[in-house]
Protein backbone atom coordinates (compact mmCIF):
# COMPACT_ATOMS: atom_id res chain seq x y z
CA UNK A 1 0.00 0.00 0.00
CA UNK A 2 1.37 3.83 -0.25
CA UNK A 3 1.91 6.22 2.06
CA UNK A 4 0.32 9.15 1.12
CA UNK A 5 1.46 12.61 2.35
CA UNK A 6 1.07 16.11 2.30
CA UNK A 7 4.36 16.19 -0.51
CA UNK A 8 2.88 13.34 -2.91
CA UNK A 9 2.32 13.89 -5.95
CA UNK A 10 -1.80 13.51 -7.56
CA UNK A 11 -0.94 10.36 -9.26
CA UNK A 12 0.47 8.86 -5.78
CA UNK A 13 -3.14 9.49 -3.95
CA UNK A 14 -5.08 8.55 -7.03
CA UNK A 15 -2.96 4.97 -6.95
CA UNK A 16 -3.77 5.03 -2.82
CA UNK A 17 -7.18 5.75 -3.16
CA UNK A 18 -7.76 3.38 -5.92
CA UNK A 19 -6.00 0.30 -3.87
CA UNK A 20 -7.53 1.55 -0.78
CA UNK A 21 -11.28 1.03 -2.75
CA UNK A 22 -10.00 -2.38 -3.58
CA UNK A 23 -9.76 -3.41 -0.18
CA UNK A 24 -12.81 -1.82 0.78
CA UNK A 25 -14.39 -4.04 -2.31
CA UNK A 26 -12.43 -7.35 -0.90
CA UNK A 27 -13.61 -7.06 2.49
CA UNK A 28 -17.28 -6.65 1.39
CA UNK A 29 -17.16 -9.64 -0.74
CA UNK A 30 -15.51 -11.18 2.40
CA UNK A 31 -18.44 -10.34 4.71
CA UNK A 32 -21.10 -11.23 2.69
CA UNK A 33 -19.37 -14.82 1.55
CA UNK A 34 -19.48 -14.74 5.39
CA UNK A 35 -22.85 -13.60 6.27
CA UNK A 36 -24.22 -15.92 3.57
CA UNK A 37 -22.54 -19.05 5.27
CA UNK A 38 -24.28 -17.97 8.68
CA UNK A 39 -27.66 -17.54 7.19
CA UNK A 40 -27.21 -21.26 5.34
CA UNK A 41 -26.29 -22.60 9.00
CA UNK A 42 -29.68 -21.24 10.29
CA UNK A 43 -31.62 -22.64 7.68
CA UNK A 44 -29.76 -26.35 8.52
CA UNK A 45 -30.74 -25.63 11.74
CA UNK A 46 -34.04 -25.56 12.08
CA UNK A 47 -34.59 -27.41 9.31
CA UNK A 48 -32.98 -30.05 11.67
CA UNK A 49 -34.86 -28.83 14.09
CA UNK A 50 -38.07 -29.10 12.08
CA UNK A 51 -37.53 -32.64 11.30
CA UNK A 52 -37.02 -33.19 15.10
CA UNK A 53 -40.05 -32.23 16.36
CA UNK A 54 -42.42 -33.91 13.13
CA UNK A 55 -39.98 -37.38 14.18
CA UNK A 56 -40.77 -36.94 18.16
CA UNK A 57 -44.84 -35.99 16.71
CA UNK A 58 -44.55 -39.07 14.95
CA UNK A 59 -43.04 -41.44 17.34
CA UNK A 60 -45.54 -40.02 20.33
CA UNK A 61 -48.93 -40.41 17.91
Amino acid sequence: MISVTKSSHKDDIVTASEEYMDWQDQQLELALKVRETEDQKTVMIFSLLGMLILLWGYIIW
